[in-house]
């Protein structure tokens, strides 16, 4: 009985099946990294991409793969102009606290700047998810696996406060800059609006991108490790506002990019953010000098 090529279905963009050898494929090519793997196989060992047990699976189409393209090109851009807004705030906070005479007034201007400047971020963002118009689902992770990766998480993440704290405290002996309280916690008010605008913005619309759009579309095209390390690069490059530490975002970075993948989705990452940043808060409230 001659096979009949299976259509799998991707983001509404049909696959065909691959060649034959005497009507039995011996290989297939992933939906969505496009590497070829057994045709037995339950899920691509490159992307984890789930696979049809004994089916031929499905060949990545002309079509699919320049959506993929597209899709990846577009999430590229749009780092691009966000990574441009953060250079301009962080230019612009900074030329604001070398000038504001007054702390108070500072603080307020700071914030303000912050305000501005997430506003537009999540603007941005907002408008790539509905420009890429795809779904990046990924393989259902077992119960088990699911706790075991939010405990190591949790884990991890008190281990990034700490590399935190000292890093940025050897940064300030190095450079023998001051470590003081941030102003910004001086005021109620300013704490309230401070707390939202740190902890409760950046986990929901930093990973909606970083670790949903851009990671989805990596995915694409790659395997988990890669876009793990290429979107904590990311990540920490985004912050370039805050130049000195970079190299410690970076670290967080990967652990919500191991969160994301461990998991397969994006909660784990944005309750570890919102718990990092909440921490930052806490800490710099008392001693000062975090990022």
């Amino acid at each position: 009985m001659p096979f009949e090529p299976l259509l799998r279905q991707s983001d509404g963009l049909p696959a065909e099946s691959l060649s034959m050898t005497d009507n039995q494929p011996a290989t297939v090519v992933c939906w969505r990294c496009g590497k070829e793997v057994p045709c037995a196989s339950s899920a691509c060992p490159f992307c984890e991409a789930s696979l049809r047990v004994g089916s031929p699976g499905a060949n990545v189409t002309d079509t699919l793969q320049d959506a993929n393209a597209r899709t990846l090109n577009r999430m590229l851009i749009v780092f691009g102009v966000l990574l441009g807004i953060s250079f301009v705030g962080g230019l612009v906070r900074h030329l604001m606290a070398a000038v504001a005479p007054h702390h108070c007034l500072e603080a307020w201007q700071a914030l303000a700047a912050t305000i501005v400047i997430e506003v537009a971020d999540t603007a941005l963002v907002l408008l790539a998810w509905a420009w890429c118009g795809a779904r990046f689902p990924e393989p259902r992770r077992s119960l088990v696996r699911r706790v075991l990766v939010w405990m190591a998480a949790l884990a991890g993440l008190v281990g990034v406060l700490a590399l935190n704290v000292l890093y940025h405290r050897f940064i300030c002996e190095w450079l023998h800059l001051s470590v003081e309280r941030q102003y910004v916690f001086r005021d109620h008010a300013l704490t309230t609006l401070s707390m939202l605008a740190i902890c409760a913005q950046p986990p929901i619309v930093e990973e909606l991108f970083f670790r949903y759009l851009m990671f989805g579309a990596l995915r694409r095209v790659m395997g988990g490790n890669g876009v793990v390390w290429i979107t904590a690069v990311m990540f920490a490059t985004a912050h370039i506002g805050v130049p000195l530490s970079m190299p410690v975002l970076f670290v967080l970075g990967l652990l919500l990019g191991y969160a994301r993948l461990g998991t397969g989705t994006i909660w784990l990452p944005i309750a570890l953010h919102f718990l990092h940043n909440a921490a930052v808060v806490a800490l710099n409230a008392m001693y000062g000098g975090l990022q």
